[in-house]
């Protein structure tokens, strides 16, 4: 595969503006997305793929509509938006659908969090028993939740 050449993508969104261009590649995070959108050299790409950090830490997202899109809604946090993943689990679980297919791209929505080692324990192993539901997604964030309280009483008492 051929190195990542940004300069190249923005040279051809320069010389052909009215192609619809977006980089993909290597942006690990919402700031470097802001900087590859960043239009002060007079090129405005179009956008911008978060490929595996998206995967990896999905709760970036959150953020994404507020810091990319200047929207002026509150940003989702990953407790929301694992409540608004809930119908689509309910109803693809209705389906047959097992849950691990869908649990394995939440893997990392708790990154860096207390509890986020226990979060994927929970949806790696107790999702895969047949009949597994949402009372295993309901452990994995109640783990997370603990964690974090846990984390704050101590901080409390210090």
């Amino acid at each position: 595969m051929p190195p990542l050449d940004y300069a190249l993508v923005r040279r051809l969104k320069r010389e052909r503006p009215h192609l619809s261009i977006s980089i993909n590649g290597g942006i690990t995070s919402l700031d470097a997305a802001e900087a590859h959108l960043d239009d002060s050299d007079g090129v405005q790409l179009d956008g911008v793929m978060l490929g595996r950090a998206a995967y990896h830490e999905p709760a970036i997202l959150g953020q994404a509509d507020r810091r990319l899109y200047g929207a002026a809604t509150p940003d989702v946090d990953a407790f929301a938006a694992i409540d608004r993943y809930r119908p689509y689990l309910a109803a693809r679980l209705e389906e047959g659908v097992h849950l691990p297919a869908m649990t394995r791209h939440m893997l990392g929505l708790m990154h860096g969090r207390p509890g986020a080692r226990a979060f994927r324990r929970i949806l790696t192993v107790e999702s895969i028993p047949a009949g597994a539901g949402l009372e295993v997604v309901d452990r994995a964030v109640d783990a997370v939740r603990e964690a974090e309280a846990r984390l704050e009483l101590r901080g409390e008492a210090a």
